[in-house]
């Protein structure tokens, strides 16, 4: 009987070891989640290639502490004035022979 009390307190303990490690790791995975959540995700727009120079030129400029001069960040870039259109879709294929231009019907 003493032998089943014992064996019962040590199944407990190790379980509990055993959550307290599971505790641990998904804590440890949900912070990695909200920093990548949390992280940058801000693009720099040119139309054309960038050397290195350039670019980082144009990252330091973006984390430098703006100055409230009144004129508004969207107005001093120039966006490509490219006509946005959507994306042109494959043509439907077969669902038996995955064959394009005809269908199972």
């Amino acid at each position: 009987m003493l032998d089943q009390i014992i064996k019962g307190c040590a199944l407990a303990l190790h379980g509990g070891a055993l959550l307290a490690e599971d505790v641990t790791n998904l804590r440890m995975a949900n912070e990695k989640m909200v920093k990548k959540r949390n992280r940058s995700t801000k693009r720099i727009p040119c139309a054309e290639g960038l050397t290195i120079e350039e670019a980082i030129q144009l990252a330091e400029q973006l984390n430098q502490p703006e100055e409230d001069d009144g004129v508004d960040s969207h107005a001093e870039v120039e966006l490509p004035s490219q006509p946005t259109r959507p994306a042109a879709r494959a043509p439907p294929r077969c669902s038996g022979c995955r064959e394009i231009g005809h269908r199972i019907n």
